[in-house]
């Protein structure tokens, strides 16, 4: 399952850090939600539990709304007062999308008998949770009332959320290392 989240970790870089203002970064935030489905597709075949599958839509849905919401971006260039929302919508699809990605590896872990390590990740689901919340109620004063204070401190949160988010990726990834290292010790014959 390592190389599942591995893949699911480069994706969210290009799909968090890169904002579809341009032709060229809306081609790379594409890549990057084709390699994190590809990552949702790895955990699916490989874990015996949780629901990866349903994941993999929700990324389709999210990359349809990158490129339909960067597009529109890109023509409109802000003169249509809805499309300042759109990095909201953006927030609360990854919010759906990988506090759906926590849940499944809970469950994955809750089955496999490992009780801390799903509580650990519980914990930082739920931390993750409210920082992109936090984030999403600033930003949204931000572009309602225009006020720089607020914009800020949702910027902030936004880019603390994703870090955060990745280095829980990044966890993810190394505790089914050492999961797959010590099953693969203990199916060798002893020397």
């Amino acid at each position: 399952m390592s190389k599942g989240y591995r893949k699911i970790f480069w994706g969210t870089i290009l799909v968090s850090f890169l904002s579809p203002g341009g032709s060229i970064s809306l081609v790379l935030v594409l890549i990057g939600w084709t390699i994190l489905k590809a990552g949702l597709g790895e955990l699916e075949e490989q874990a015996q539990a949780g629901d990866f599958k349903r994941l993999g839509k929700i990324a389709v849905l999210a990359a349809a709304l990158s490129l339909a919401g960067g597009l529109l971006y890109e023509m409109l260039l802000m003169r249509f007062p809805p499309i300042v929302f759109y990095p909201i919508m953006v927030l609360a699809v990854e919010l759906i999308l990988f506090h759906g990605m926590f849940t499944e590896s809970i469950r994955y872990f809750s089955e496999r008998g490992d009780g801390v390590t799903a509580g650990k990740y519980r914990e930082k689901d739920r931390n993750f949770m409210v920082l992109v919340g936090i984030a999403v109620l600033f930003l949204s004063v931000f572009y309602t009332f225009n006020t720089f204070v607020t914009g800020l401190i949702g910027i902030s949160f936004s880019l603390i959320s994703k870090i955060y988010l990745l280095g829980s990726i990044h966890a993810l990834k190394i505790e089914c290392d050492q999961e797959e290292t010590g099953e693969e010790e203990q199916s060798s014959p002893a020397q």
